[in-house]
């Protein structure tokens, strides 16, 4: 929104962003002079990141900004980059010397007076709405919530219904989380720097996540890495350490057949005590077919000769 467009209108629906610089007086009482420079160098940042963002700055009081935008999502892409922007800055300073935004972020119709300053409502809890943030932090109404879309890279958590200095009605409130997952800031940055829709992003970055996979794939296989792999593992094996696994082989047919040994044996035995000697005798010649060398069947079959040599003598003395 350009200076243009707000002297033209006197009520506008706009997202306002209010950031300000946590504890700059307490700041000010110790380090003036560093404090007063790094004020105007992250003051800056924030304007141009504002203009980046379709932006306009309504006022720049002190150690605050007022900005507007035409839609919230603008907004809240301003907060971000303010944020990272500050952070980025105070990495090459002493922590003592670091400042710090909170931003509050509503939307809503506001009004503008003759000098193009925006009052009313939508103002008033924006700047309730950042007194709630902590430093680094983000806070949005419900208003700015309704308006993002599931394509954004942020999570919002939600934090509850406020009840804000001098506002009748509260207000739910969400905590903006800034890059709820690394593949997100990829897909942020496909969309905003190539300026490709939400679904057009994705695909691309899948396709370059994709590529990315092969060329490593095929880097390994022209390195000759997995051949490193197989030589380690034939070097093993030649070693003098090395156990071969020793792998049980079962004979099923030898399984089968002392089965059918003991069951033939079995069968034998039960006829020897019914004295049914020719079917003990059948049995017994089966079982030694099987296993010649084994001795229980011949074992049987003296067993047999016994018997009845006894019963040939006890008739004899009958």
């Amino acid at each position: 929104m350009n200076s243009s467009q707000i002297e033209e209108a006197e009520n506008l629906t706009v997202a306002v962003l209010f950031a300000d610089i946590f504890e700059y007086s307490k700041h000010t009482e110790f380090y003036e002079e560093e404090t007063h420079q790094n004020l105007q160098t992250v003051l800056e940042l924030a304007r141009s990141l504002v203009d980046k963002n379709s932006g306009h700055v309504s006022r720049a009081h002190g150690d605050s900004i007022l900005a507007t935008f035409s839609n919230p999502l603008d907004a809240v892409y301003c907060a971000v980059e303010i944020h990272a922007a500050t952070t980025r800055h105070n990495f090459n300073i002493l922590e003592k010397h670091q400042l710090k935004f909170r931003i509050g972020i509503n939307f809503g119709q506001v009004i503008y007076d003759n000098d193009n300053q925006p009052y009313g409502n939508t103002v008033n809890v924006a700047a309730r709405l950042e007194k709630m943030a902590n430093p680094g932090d983000i806070v949005i109404s419900e208003h700015v919530y309704s308006e993002l879309d599931e394509s954004i890279p942020f999570a919002c958590c939600y934090l509850g219904n406020a009840k804000l200095n001098n506002i009748e009605n509260s207000v739910k409130t969400f905590k903006v989380i800034q890059h709820k997952r690394i593949s997100d800031r990829w897909f942020d940055v496909t969309k905003r720097v190539f300026q490709i829709e939400a679904y057009k992003a994705y695909i691309f970055f899948g396709v370059a996540m994709t590529l990315m996979i092969v060329s490593i794939l095929t880097l390994i296989t022209a390195l000759g890495l997995f051949n490193v792999f197989q030589d380690n593992y034939i070097a093993i094996k030649t070693s003098p350490y090395y156990v071969e696994p020793i792998i049980e082989e079962v004979d099923v047919e030898h399984k089968d057949k002392n089965r059918a040994y003991l069951y033939l044996i079995s069968i034998a035995e039960d006829s020897i005590i019914e004295n049914d000697f020719e079917r003990a005798q059948e049995y017994l010649d089966k079982a030694i077919a099987i296993f010649p060398d084994k001795s229980e069947a011949y074992k049987k079959k003296i067993e047999i000769l016994e018997i009845k040599q006894k019963n040939l003598v006890d008739y004899d003395d009958i």
